[in-house]
């Protein structure tokens, strides 16, 4: 059953996933909602090999224990 014929119209569904492959299911639904003339928020967790939010994450587990040796009271995960 498609969730969304059980909805109103000025009802919102909002789809959280990861992001693999341009052949997976969320790029589906992506080209779904897009032709749909939907709203796509699509936010990269890494941008130019870099976490998108820095001061929080690191690429690396070495980089990860790095941080924590040097700031033991800033954690990042």
């Amino acid at each position: 059953m498609n969730v969304r014929a059980g909805l109103a119209v000025e009802a919102s569904v909002l789809y959280l996933g990861n992001y693999l492959t341009d052949q997976g299911v969320v790029q589906f639904i992506m080209d779904t909602v897009e032709r749909s003339e939907g709203t796509v928020r699509f936010i990269p967790v890494v941008s130019e090999g870099k976490p998108a939010w820095e001061a929080k994450y690191t690429m690396t587990d070495e980089e990860m224990l790095a941080w924590a040796k040097e700031n033991p009271d800033k954690p990042k995960r």
